[in-house]
């Protein structure tokens, strides 16, 4: 009886220190149409490269730069008149904007100083191609471009812009295949991912997402494919490793290509950033657009948590990062504007000394399970709590409860339906508990018929 005494003295006096997730700071819109990148140089100013008078993929290419409080400062563009333009990179090296994009139907590179003015501007019409994707620098200046149009391409070119070399991806049994996102690394390395793919007129199918690794000569040294949805982002792990997101999987993979682990998230990923031992992983619920979100994993494939930010447009997002004050910043498509949202930091909130605020664990049972599981959870302090079933696209299946309830055990039964009580089909779901709308904690569920 004495040690059961002091387990719970343990759990529920013992000072702790309370998880937050991250709080919107301010939001705000810009007169570009779509923000596809964004960096923060070290006065804490913003600069996101996009697209105006357009939708999300072309329209002008647009550049704007944005004070700490979320104010216009510049903004600059190439006012081309070709609606099939834009700005889909952008990175910050050595004091000078670095913008990746397509103009006049070829790709290019430009320079941008701090006061908005156009310093190097470099088009490679050699190459047939006119989708651009994305680009990295490394600590060298060596410059990785990459993209896609009939088949996938790398640009290699350095801070003066003029091209070194460039070369074209093959992809064993497949036709052709999308190059959507790269890295550069110490060594001059290219890692590129993406999703192969073959054409049977009058469709297009898609065929499987890769990872590829070559020297700096387009030598290939790692290539591995996986049956599963498109890779859209990664990183380079603390381990050399790969964390990748593919639609709602973020997989970590070692760099012989062995999947370490597999996990699903609430939401479809659209951007990633990693720091020291945990990943933040940005996107909008909805299939194509929502409200932003940001879902925490850590270097085990744990969820921390998911935080969604209800907002009073229908958004797309596109780029995140970490910001100087380990707050973080999101770009995107928020209707027919560019936006830039900004959120605080992630951290402990400091000691407190009267009970957990963190959100209880969800346990269901059975699981896999037909036709019909129980979901147990304990709250350990008074809370308003909404439980509520996702599927694998975001989309809201059916509300459990939404309502006030005090501490203690709660089972909730879920009979397999939706809204209008009808069955739904087999696949996996999640269910999402909420307290005080603020804190979540999410688990999945297989339903089997």
């Amino acid at each position: 009886m004495k040690l059961i005494i002091k387990l719970i003295i343990i759990i529920f006096i013992s000072p702790v220190l309370a998880q937050i997730t991250p709080e919107i700071e301010w939001i705000e819109h810009y007169s570009g149409t779509c923000g596809r990148s964004i960096v923060q140089n070290e006065s804490n100013e913003y600069v996101i490269a996009g697209i105006i008078d357009g939708d999300q993929y072309s329209g002008d290419v647009y550049v704007t730069k944005i004070d700490s409080l979320g104010e216009f400062i510049w903004d600059y563009c190439l006012n081309s008149g070709n609606e099939y333009d834009n700005a889909t990179s952008i990175k910050y090296f050595d004091g000078s904007y670095y913008v990746f994009g397509t103009y006049m139907n070829h790709l290019f590179t430009m320079t941008l100083n701090e006061s908005g003015d156009s310093t190097l501007f470099e088009s490679y019409d050699e190459i047939d191609c006119n989708m651009s994707m994305s680009m990295d620098i490394n600590e060298t200046g060596n410059i990785a471009l990459c993209g896609y149009s009939v088949a996938a391409y790398t640009i290699l070119t350095d801070t003066s812009l003029e091209m070194i070399d460039y070369f074209w991806h093959e992809f064993p049994n497949f036709d052709s295949g999308t190059c959507c996102d790269t890295k550069i690394l110490p060594n001059n390395d290219i890692v590129i991912t993406g999703s192969t793919s073959f054409h049977l007129h009058p469709n297009h199918y898609w065929g499987e997402s890769y990872i590829k690794k070559t020297d700096y000569y387009g030598n290939e040294l790692l290539y591995v494919n996986f049956d599963s949805s498109h890779i859209i982002k990664f990183v380079i792990t603390h381990d050399n490793c790969f964390l990748v997101i593919a639609d709602t999987h973020v997989m970590k993979i070692d760099d012989s290509g062995e999947i370490l682990w597999d996990i699903l998230i609430p939401h479809r990923g659209k951007a990633i950033i990693k720091d020291n031992l945990d990943y933040y992983i940005a996107g909008n619920t909805g299939i194509i657009q929502g409200d932003p979100f940001l879902t925490k994993v850590n270097d085990s494939g744990e969820v921390t948590w998911t935080q969604v930010y209800e907002t009073e447009t229908q958004d797309i997002v596109f780029d995140l990062i970490q910001t100087n004050d380990d707050g973080f910043a999101m770009t995107g498509k928020a209707n027919f504007d560019m936006f830039l949202m900004k959120l605080n930091s992630d951290g402990v909130s400091g000691v407190v000394s009267d009970e957990i605020v963190a959100c209880p664990q969800i346990s269901i049972y059975p699981n896999p399970f037909n036709p019909m599981t129980t979901i147990n959870y304990t709250l350990i302090k008074n809370s308003n709590v909404s439980l509520e079933v996702h599927n694998l696209k975001g989309q809201l299946i059916k509300i459990l409860l939404n309502e006030n309830q005090v501490k203690g055990e709660y089972s909730v039964k879920w009979l397999g339906d939706n809204f209008r009580d009808e069955y739904v089909s087999s696949g996996l779901y999640f269910v999402t508990l909420t307290l005080d709308n603020d804190v979540k904690t999410f688990k999945k569920c297989l339903l089997l018929k």
